[in-house]
């Protein structure tokens, strides 16, 4: 399965559609808040694609949405968490988040916030954050996800031009 992962839009999409629009084969989008608004939109645009969703702190303050903010999926076996991450505070570290994944089992967890590009691997569990694709902290360079899973997990790190 290959799934194209973004995190905070706020607002500005364009990245994202040139990418889909970029991309010959692809079975899922996650989009992990900041805005739910603009991962509707991208649904409604690229209809059927399926999109999954949470919301994230902008979201929240908002009030506008009341979308779940953290939801498991089961992927070809795979346990996989996604959240924003504002909740567990990632700008700070991994230990509130890593201690939810173990408690869920999970094998993948998916998050952004920080708006920088990661994929770490603690204690047999993936973490794995696409960055921002509208406004980066850690490159100049907007980034998404790429995930591929199957027998095993595959995370890349995309760079826009």
């Amino acid at each position: 399965m290959k799934i194209l992962v973004v995190s905070d839009t706020h607002k500005n999409i364009e990245n994202v559609i040139k990418f889909i629009n970029s991309m010959n084969t692809l079975d899922m989008v996650i989009h992990l808040g900041d805005y739910v608004k603009d991962a509707e939109e991208l649904s409604y645009i690229f209809h059927p694609l399926k999109f999954i969703y949470v919301s994230g702190n902008c979201d929240a303050l908002s009030g506008e949405y009341r979308v779940e903010d953290e939801k498991l999926l089961k992927i070809n076996g795979r346990n996989i968490l996604l959240t924003h991450g504002h909740k567990y505070n990632v700008k700070r570290g991994f230990e509130h988040i890593l201690r939810r994944a173990e408690e869920l089992k999970a094998d993948l967890v998916l998050y952004g916030h920080t708006h920088c590009a990661d994929i770490s691997n603690i204690n047999g569990i993936v973490f794995f954050n696409p960055g921002s694709c509208s406004c980066p902290r850690d490159s100049v360079r907007p980034s998404v996800g790429m995930l591929k899973i199957s027998d095993s997990i595959d995370c890349d790190i995309l760079r826009i031009d």
